[in-house]
């Protein structure tokens, strides 16, 4: 199927609760439904964005700074 010129992009979430950006114009993933929600890809991933709570916990401020620009931790963290 061709692209449309203007992709419709919707949200789709599976059991988990996990949930990202798809094509509405693409079956998604196994295990996978949309939501209601459709729009431009930018306004679909406002919307994730928004609702996401992070599952890991942040670095202290003390900490981030200490690791940010780190080039050995980029490699050791594998970022």
């Amino acid at each position: 199927m061709q692209h449309p010129t203007n992709p419709v992009f919707g949200i789709v979430i599976n059991n988990d609760q996990h949930c990202t950006v798809w094509p509405a114009h693409e079956k998604p993933p196994q295990g996978w439904h949309f939501t209601a929600a459709r729009g431009s890809r930018a306004a679909m991933q406002a919307c994730v964005d928004q609702q996401f709570v992070p599952t890991t916990p942040a670095l202290p401020v003390d900490l981030d700074g200490h690791y940010q620009g780190a080039e050995w931790a980029a490699a050791e963290f594998g970022d």
